[in-house]
């Protein structure tokens, strides 16, 4: 899942991740557009707020949560 499928999942609107990130909504949409990429710090703090792995954000090919049980499978 990528970004916007994440945030969709938490039930959030940008404006709504936005404010828990303390960043502008035109930030969330160039992150989720690929327009700009997110800090480290932005990650950590993106994946406890949609309760995710910095992996699943990093890359979002893989399921989220099920990450790892994919990677055992190969």
């Amino acid at each position: 899942m990528n970004l916007r499928e994440l945030r969709k999942r938490a039930g959030l609107k940008p404006s709504d991740l936005a404010s828990k990130m303390a960043v502008d909504a035109t930030t969330i949409t160039r992150w989720e557009t690929g327009m700009r990429k997110p800090d480290v710090d932005s990650l950590i703090k993106l994946s406890q707020i949609l309760n995710c792995t910095v992996d699943d954000l990093v890359n979002p090919t893989l399921t989220p949560a099920g990450s790892q049980a994919q990677q055992g499978a190969q």
